[in-house]
Protein backbone atom coordinates (compact mmCIF):
# COMPACT_ATOMS: atom_id res chain seq x y z
CA UNK A 1 0.00 0.00 0.00
CA UNK A 2 0.98 3.53 -0.77
CA UNK A 3 0.13 6.35 1.46
CA UNK A 4 -1.57 9.07 -0.43
CA UNK A 5 -3.08 12.48 0.21
CA UNK A 6 -4.37 15.08 -1.91
CA UNK A 7 -1.61 16.84 -0.68
CA UNK A 8 1.81 14.65 -0.46
CA UNK A 9 2.13 11.04 -2.38
CA UNK A 10 3.29 8.92 0.28
CA UNK A 11 3.10 6.15 -1.41
CA UNK A 12 26.30 -16.13 -7.27
CA UNK A 13 23.36 -18.11 -9.32
CA UNK A 14 23.77 -19.32 -13.17
CA UNK A 15 21.73 -17.83 -16.10
CA UNK A 16 18.99 -19.80 -16.30
CA UNK A 17 19.31 -22.06 -13.77
CA UNK A 18 16.99 -23.54 -11.06
CA UNK A 19 17.41 -21.49 -7.65
CA UNK A 20 17.93 -24.18 -5.05
CA UNK A 21 15.92 -22.43 -1.49
CA UNK A 22 16.89 -24.21 1.95
CA UNK A 23 15.43 -21.77 4.49
CA UNK A 24 17.07 -22.65 7.80
CA UNK A 25 18.41 -20.52 10.55
CA UNK A 26 18.18 -16.71 9.31
CA UNK A 27 21.08 -15.39 7.92
CA UNK A 28 23.14 -13.78 10.81
CA UNK A 29 23.69 -9.64 9.85
CA UNK A 30 25.70 -8.36 7.54
CA UNK A 31 25.16 -11.56 5.19
CA UNK A 32 23.21 -12.26 2.25
CA UNK A 33 19.32 -12.17 2.89
CA UNK A 34 19.81 -10.64 6.07
CA UNK A 35 17.43 -7.92 7.92
CA UNK A 36 20.68 -5.74 8.67
CA UNK A 37 22.07 -3.84 7.58
CA UNK A 38 19.77 -2.79 4.78
CA UNK A 39 16.88 -2.09 7.18
CA UNK A 40 17.19 0.69 10.07
CA UNK A 41 14.75 -1.40 12.49
CA UNK A 42 13.03 1.23 14.88
CA UNK A 43 13.76 0.00 18.10
CA UNK A 44 10.60 -0.05 21.22
CA UNK A 45 7.81 -1.02 21.86
CA UNK A 46 5.13 -1.20 19.50
CA UNK A 47 3.27 1.87 21.08
CA UNK A 48 6.02 4.21 19.42
CA UNK A 49 6.46 2.25 16.20
CA UNK A 50 8.86 -0.25 17.54
CA UNK A 51 9.75 -3.63 16.29
CA UNK A 52 10.91 -5.02 19.32
CA UNK A 53 8.67 -8.08 19.81
CA UNK A 54 8.84 -8.62 16.22
CA UNK A 55 12.38 -9.00 15.73
CA UNK A 56 12.54 -13.02 14.98
CA UNK A 57 9.43 -12.92 12.63
CA UNK A 58 10.57 -9.83 10.43
CA UNK A 59 14.25 -11.66 9.55
CA UNK A 60 12.19 -14.35 8.87
CA UNK A 61 10.17 -13.04 6.33
CA UNK A 62 12.62 -10.51 5.27
CA UNK A 63 14.91 -13.68 4.17
CA UNK A 64 12.07 -15.21 2.16
CA UNK A 65 11.92 -11.96 0.15
CA UNK A 66 14.58 -11.91 -1.16
CA UNK A 67 14.09 -15.61 -1.87
CA UNK A 68 11.14 -14.69 -3.51
CA UNK A 69 13.32 -11.96 -5.48
CA UNK A 70 16.39 -14.45 -6.50
CA UNK A 71 14.68 -17.38 -7.89
CA UNK A 72 11.44 -14.75 -9.65
CA UNK A 73 14.71 -13.35 -11.05
CA UNK A 74 16.22 -16.82 -12.17
CA UNK A 75 12.95 -17.03 -14.25
CA UNK A 76 12.52 -13.90 -16.18
CA UNK A 77 15.66 -14.55 -17.58
CA UNK A 78 15.11 -18.39 -18.33
CA UNK A 79 11.73 -16.97 -20.60
CA UNK A 80 13.48 -14.09 -21.80
CA UNK A 81 16.40 -16.72 -22.91
CA UNK A 82 14.21 -19.47 -24.08
CA UNK A 83 11.43 -17.67 -25.84
CA UNK A 84 12.20 -18.90 -29.53
CA UNK A 85 9.53 -16.55 -31.18
CA UNK A 86 6.74 -18.18 -28.22
CA UNK A 87 7.47 -21.93 -29.03
CA UNK A 88 9.58 -21.64 -25.58
CA UNK A 89 12.42 -24.30 -25.34
CA UNK A 90 13.13 -27.31 -27.22
CA UNK A 91 15.39 -28.92 -24.77
CA UNK A 92 12.48 -31.30 -23.77
CA UNK A 93 13.84 -31.81 -20.28
CA UNK A 94 13.43 -27.47 -20.06
CA UNK A 95 9.27 -27.78 -21.25
CA UNK A 96 7.55 -28.23 -17.24
CA UNK A 97 9.34 -25.40 -16.22
CA UNK A 98 8.49 -23.23 -19.25
CA UNK A 99 4.45 -23.88 -19.35
CA UNK A 100 4.55 -23.36 -15.27
CA UNK A 101 6.44 -20.16 -15.89
CA UNK A 102 5.25 -18.57 -18.91
CA UNK A 103 1.82 -19.66 -18.26
CA UNK A 104 2.12 -17.59 -14.54
CA UNK A 105 3.97 -14.83 -16.56
CA UNK A 106 1.10 -14.11 -19.07
CA UNK A 107 -1.84 -14.14 -16.50
CA UNK A 108 0.52 -11.46 -14.55
CA UNK A 109 1.65 -9.23 -16.65
CA UNK A 110 0.56 -10.40 -20.36
CA UNK A 111 3.30 -11.21 -23.43
CA UNK A 112 5.92 -8.66 -23.66
CA UNK A 113 6.33 -9.95 -27.53
CA UNK A 114 4.14 -8.80 -29.99
CA UNK A 115 2.66 -11.46 -32.75
CA UNK A 116 5.83 -11.78 -34.80
CA UNK A 117 7.94 -11.94 -32.01
CA UNK A 118 9.25 -8.60 -31.22
CA UNK A 119 9.58 -7.38 -27.88
CA UNK A 120 7.33 -4.60 -27.30
CA UNK A 121 7.80 -0.87 -26.87
CA UNK A 122 9.18 1.28 -25.48
CA UNK A 123 11.28 -1.50 -23.32
CA UNK A 124 10.80 1.17 -20.42
CA UNK A 125 7.01 -0.35 -20.51
CA UNK A 126 7.72 -3.77 -21.27
CA UNK A 127 7.28 -6.45 -18.67
CA UNK A 128 10.58 -8.25 -19.28
CA UNK A 129 12.47 -5.38 -18.51
CA UNK A 130 10.47 -4.12 -15.83
CA UNK A 131 10.72 -7.40 -13.68
CA UNK A 132 13.88 -7.90 -14.24
CA UNK A 133 14.87 -4.25 -13.04
CA UNK A 134 12.75 -4.62 -9.75
CA UNK A 135 13.91 -8.28 -9.43
CA UNK A 136 17.31 -7.02 -9.41
CA UNK A 137 17.08 -4.29 -7.50
CA UNK A 138 15.35 -6.02 -4.41
CA UNK A 139 18.49 -8.43 -4.71
CA UNK A 140 20.89 -5.66 -4.46
CA UNK A 141 19.32 -4.70 -1.40
CA UNK A 142 19.36 -8.09 0.37
CA UNK A 143 22.82 -8.30 -0.80
CA UNK A 144 23.84 -5.17 1.20
CA UNK A 145 26.55 -4.63 2.95
CA UNK A 146 27.57 -2.09 6.37
CA UNK A 147 29.83 0.80 5.23
CA UNK A 148 29.90 4.52 3.80
CA UNK A 149 27.26 5.09 1.40
CA UNK A 150 25.08 2.57 2.64
CA UNK A 151 21.13 4.30 2.71
CA UNK A 152 18.86 2.17 5.09
CA UNK A 153 15.34 2.92 4.78
CA UNK A 154 13.57 2.90 8.80
CA UNK A 155 11.36 0.32 9.29
CA UNK A 156 8.36 0.70 11.95
CA UNK A 157 6.14 -1.40 13.23
CA UNK A 158 2.69 0.47 13.95
CA UNK A 159 1.44 4.05 13.61
CA UNK A 160 0.47 4.01 16.86
CA UNK A 161 3.06 6.81 17.78
CA UNK A 162 0.91 9.01 15.53
CA UNK A 163 -1.45 11.18 17.05
CA UNK A 164 -4.18 14.12 15.36
CA UNK A 165 -3.00 17.36 16.81
CA UNK A 166 -6.44 19.27 16.29
CA UNK A 167 -6.61 22.95 15.64
CA UNK A 168 -6.18 25.26 18.96
CA UNK A 169 -4.19 22.92 20.75
CA UNK A 170 -0.40 23.63 21.00
CA UNK A 171 2.02 22.63 18.86
CA UNK A 172 3.62 19.70 20.20
CA UNK A 173 6.90 21.54 19.64
CA UNK A 174 6.25 25.09 20.66
CA UNK A 175 3.40 25.23 23.21
CA UNK A 176 3.39 28.79 22.82
CA UNK A 177 1.62 28.38 19.60
CA UNK A 178 -1.48 27.18 17.92
CA UNK A 179 -0.62 24.11 15.69
CA UNK A 180 -2.21 26.26 12.92
CA UNK A 181 -0.30 29.37 13.60
CA UNK A 182 2.88 26.80 12.63
CA UNK A 183 1.47 24.82 10.05
CA UNK A 184 -0.66 26.92 8.24
CA UNK A 185 -2.08 24.05 6.32
CA UNK A 186 -4.25 23.44 9.54
CA UNK A 187 -6.96 24.73 7.75
CA UNK A 188 -8.29 22.51 5.51
CA UNK A 189 -8.61 19.45 7.23
CA UNK A 190 -8.92 20.41 10.90
CA UNK A 191 -5.50 19.46 12.15
CA UNK A 192 -2.33 17.91 11.78
CA UNK A 193 -0.94 14.27 12.57
CA UNK A 194 2.20 14.38 14.82
CA UNK A 195 5.26 11.97 15.65
CA UNK A 196 8.68 12.42 17.44
CA UNK A 197 8.87 8.90 16.52
CA UNK A 198 9.92 10.11 12.65
CA UNK A 199 13.59 11.32 11.36
CA UNK A 200 14.44 14.57 12.91
CA UNK A 201 12.44 17.47 10.32
CA UNK A 202 9.79 14.81 9.60
CA UNK A 203 7.58 15.04 12.60
CA UNK A 204 4.53 16.18 11.44
CA UNK A 205 2.61 14.15 8.17
CA UNK A 206 -0.08 15.94 6.34
CA UNK A 207 -2.48 13.04 5.73
CA UNK A 208 -6.27 12.94 6.09
CA UNK A 209 -8.14 13.20 9.42
CA UNK A 210 -9.32 10.14 11.57
CA UNK A 211 -12.44 9.32 10.65
CA UNK A 212 -12.95 8.28 14.57
CA UNK A 213 -11.37 9.82 17.70
CA UNK A 214 -8.14 7.38 18.49
CA UNK A 215 -7.67 5.66 14.90
CA UNK A 216 -4.19 6.24 13.32
CA UNK A 217 -3.47 7.33 9.73
CA UNK A 218 -2.80 4.38 7.77
CA UNK A 219 -2.97 0.96 9.73
CA UNK A 220 -7.28 -0.59 10.01
CA UNK A 221 -8.05 -4.29 9.91
CA UNK A 222 -7.32 -4.72 6.05
CA UNK A 223 -3.87 -2.62 6.18
CA UNK A 224 -1.15 -4.76 6.13
CA UNK A 225 1.65 -1.84 5.75
CA UNK A 226 2.67 1.04 4.22
CA UNK A 227 5.35 3.08 2.73
CA UNK A 228 5.61 6.82 2.95
CA UNK A 229 6.95 8.13 -0.01
CA UNK A 230 7.81 11.63 0.48
CA UNK A 231 9.88 10.93 3.73
CA UNK A 232 13.78 12.04 3.35
CA UNK A 233 16.04 9.74 1.81
CA UNK A 234 15.94 6.74 2.13
CA UNK A 235 12.62 6.60 2.67
CA UNK A 236 10.30 4.70 5.52
CA UNK A 237 8.40 1.58 5.60
CA UNK A 238 5.63 0.75 8.12
CA UNK A 239 4.13 -2.55 8.94
CA UNK A 240 0.24 -2.73 11.02
CA UNK A 241 0.09 -4.85 14.46
CA UNK A 242 -2.35 -6.78 13.05
CA UNK A 243 -0.68 -7.76 9.88
CA UNK A 244 2.57 -8.71 11.77
CA UNK A 245 0.20 -10.33 14.04
CA UNK A 246 -1.85 -12.61 11.69
CA UNK A 247 -0.40 -12.86 8.83
CA UNK A 248 2.17 -15.61 8.16
CA UNK A 249 5.94 -14.99 8.41
CA UNK A 250 7.30 -18.28 6.74
CA UNK A 251 5.47 -19.45 3.31
CA UNK A 252 8.38 -22.15 3.43
CA UNK A 253 7.44 -23.21 6.89
CA UNK A 254 3.48 -23.82 5.56
CA UNK A 255 4.29 -24.94 2.00
CA UNK A 256 3.75 -28.59 2.65
CA UNK A 257 -0.17 -27.76 3.42
CA UNK A 258 -0.50 -26.13 0.30
CA UNK A 259 -3.16 -28.44 -1.54
CA UNK A 260 -3.61 -28.51 -5.25
CA UNK A 261 -6.01 -30.94 -7.65
CA UNK A 262 -6.84 -30.72 -11.71
CA UNK A 263 -10.29 -28.94 -11.14
CA UNK A 264 -13.47 -29.95 -13.19
CA UNK A 265 -15.10 -27.35 -15.42
CA UNK A 266 -17.10 -25.29 -12.58
CA UNK A 267 -16.11 -27.19 -9.53
CA UNK A 268 -12.83 -24.99 -8.68
CA UNK A 269 -14.74 -22.62 -5.96
CA UNK A 270 -15.99 -25.37 -4.38
CA UNK A 271 -13.20 -26.88 -3.87
CA UNK A 272 -11.35 -23.74 -2.32
CA UNK A 273 -14.06 -23.32 -0.35
CA UNK A 274 -13.98 -27.02 0.91
CA UNK A 275 -10.26 -26.17 1.53
CA UNK A 276 -9.17 -28.85 -0.82
CA UNK A 277 -7.39 -26.22 -3.50
CA UNK A 278 -4.85 -23.48 -2.07
CA UNK A 279 -4.81 -20.13 -3.37
CA UNK A 280 -2.37 -18.56 -3.99
CA UNK A 281 -2.96 -15.29 -2.11
CA UNK A 282 -3.83 -17.32 1.00
CA UNK A 283 -0.85 -19.37 0.16
CA UNK A 284 -0.23 -19.16 4.00
CA UNK A 285 -4.08 -20.14 5.27
CA UNK A 286 -4.84 -17.14 7.11
CA UNK A 287 -7.50 -15.59 4.68
CA UNK A 288 -4.98 -12.94 3.63
CA UNK A 289 -1.57 -12.43 2.28
CA UNK A 290 1.47 -13.28 3.49
CA UNK A 291 3.93 -11.06 5.62
CA UNK A 292 7.20 -12.30 2.70
CA UNK A 293 4.47 -10.81 -0.50
CA UNK A 294 3.43 -7.68 1.54
CA UNK A 295 6.78 -7.15 2.08
CA UNK A 296 7.80 -7.54 -1.35
CA UNK A 297 4.62 -5.23 -2.72
CA UNK A 298 6.03 -2.35 -0.24
CA UNK A 299 9.52 -2.88 -2.23
CA UNK A 300 7.87 -1.97 -5.26
CA UNK A 301 6.90 1.41 -3.81
CA UNK A 302 10.26 2.21 -2.19
CA UNK A 303 12.80 1.33 -4.35
CA UNK A 304 11.03 1.49 -7.72
CA UNK A 305 8.37 4.29 -6.79
CA UNK A 306 5.28 2.16 -8.04
CA UNK A 307 2.01 3.09 -7.41
CA UNK A 308 -1.04 0.85 -6.62
CA UNK A 309 -2.81 0.70 -9.78
CA UNK A 310 -6.71 1.10 -10.01
CA UNK A 311 -7.73 -2.40 -11.30
CA UNK A 312 -10.86 -3.47 -13.84
CA UNK A 313 -14.16 -4.88 -13.92
CA UNK A 314 -14.58 -8.35 -15.72
CA UNK A 315 -15.77 -6.47 -18.70
CA UNK A 316 -13.15 -4.15 -18.69
CA UNK A 317 -14.22 -0.61 -16.98
CA UNK A 318 -11.79 0.82 -14.17
CA UNK A 319 -12.97 -0.56 -11.29
CA UNK A 320 -14.51 1.99 -8.32
CA UNK A 321 -16.19 1.39 -4.89
CA UNK A 322 -18.21 3.31 -2.45
CA UNK A 323 -15.69 4.12 0.49
CA UNK A 324 -16.16 6.90 3.28
CA UNK A 325 -13.43 9.09 3.04
CA UNK A 326 -12.37 12.94 4.05
CA UNK A 327 -13.29 15.11 1.49
CA UNK A 328 -11.02 18.69 1.62
CA UNK A 329 -13.76 20.02 -0.66
CA UNK A 330 -16.81 19.58 2.10
CA UNK A 331 -14.11 19.66 5.07
CA UNK A 332 -15.74 16.11 6.50
CA UNK A 333 -15.64 12.33 5.62
CA UNK A 334 -18.37 11.24 3.04
CA UNK A 335 -19.59 8.32 1.06
CA UNK A 336 -17.89 8.68 -2.30
CA UNK A 337 -16.65 6.55 -5.37
CA UNK A 338 -12.97 5.63 -5.20
CA UNK A 339 -10.80 3.76 -7.27
CA UNK A 340 -10.12 0.02 -6.20
CA UNK A 341 -6.53 -0.86 -6.14
CA UNK A 342 -4.64 -3.81 -7.06
CA UNK A 343 -4.71 -5.74 -4.62
CA UNK A 344 -5.57 -9.87 -4.56
CA UNK A 345 -4.80 -12.38 -7.78
CA UNK A 346 -8.17 -11.13 -9.16
CA UNK A 347 -7.47 -7.26 -9.89
CA UNK A 348 -3.70 -8.66 -10.51
CA UNK A 349 -5.03 -10.64 -13.29
CA UNK A 350 -7.70 -8.05 -14.37
CA UNK A 351 -4.91 -5.48 -14.57
CA UNK A 352 -2.86 -7.25 -16.73
CA UNK A 353 -5.82 -8.58 -19.33
CA UNK A 354 -7.02 -4.54 -19.71
CA UNK A 355 -3.32 -2.64 -19.27
CA UNK A 356 0.07 -4.54 -20.03
CA UNK A 357 1.99 -1.41 -19.52
CA UNK A 358 0.58 -0.98 -15.69
CA UNK A 359 0.43 -4.57 -14.83
CA UNK A 360 4.47 -4.61 -15.21
CA UNK A 361 4.82 -1.60 -12.75
CA UNK A 362 1.88 -2.86 -10.42
CA UNK A 363 3.49 -3.71 -6.73
CA UNK A 364 0.79 -6.41 -6.68
CA UNK A 365 1.30 -8.31 -9.75
CA UNK A 366 5.39 -8.13 -8.95
CA UNK A 367 4.98 -9.65 -5.31
CA UNK A 368 2.68 -12.23 -6.53
CA UNK A 369 4.83 -13.99 -9.34
CA UNK A 370 7.60 -13.73 -7.10
CA UNK A 371 5.98 -15.73 -4.45
CA UNK A 372 4.43 -17.83 -7.48
CA UNK A 373 7.74 -18.56 -8.55
CA UNK A 374 8.94 -19.46 -5.09
CA UNK A 375 6.57 -22.37 -4.91
CA UNK A 376 8.02 -23.88 -7.70
CA UNK A 377 6.43 -27.10 -6.80
CA UNK A 378 2.65 -26.38 -7.92
CA UNK A 379 1.35 -24.38 -11.22
CA UNK A 380 -0.07 -20.96 -10.31
CA UNK A 381 -1.56 -19.46 -13.74
CA UNK A 382 -4.97 -19.71 -12.71
CA UNK A 383 -4.55 -18.10 -9.20
CA UNK A 384 -4.69 -21.69 -7.21
CA UNK A 385 -2.45 -24.75 -6.49
CA UNK A 386 -2.59 -27.29 -9.39
CA UNK A 387 0.17 -30.40 -10.33
CA UNK A 388 2.99 -28.78 -12.65
CA UNK A 389 2.41 -29.15 -16.54
CA UNK A 390 4.25 -31.80 -18.24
Amino acid sequence: MMLQSLIRLTVWFVLGAQLTLEVQAVPNDNTDNALRPYWNVHAGPVSQGGCDVYEDRLKTAWEEVCLFARQALLDVRFISTNYNNGNGPTNANNRPRWNRVWNTFIALFGSPWDDQGNMKQPISDNAIFLTESFYSGVITRCSSRAGPGLESPTLYCSDQHFRFVRNGEPDPEDASQKIEDTHPQCAARGGIWYSSQYPAGYHYIDSLPPANPGDPPECSADTMAYTDMTAPPPKLVSFCPGGLDDAVASIHAVRNKIKGEKAIKGTTTMLILAGKITTLYDAGGKKKTDIPTAWLHELAHLIANRNDEQTYTKDGKLKTHKETKWSDAEGKHVSQNVATKTYTWEAAVRLAQYNQRKAGKSPENLALFGKAMFLSEWDWHKGYAQPPPP
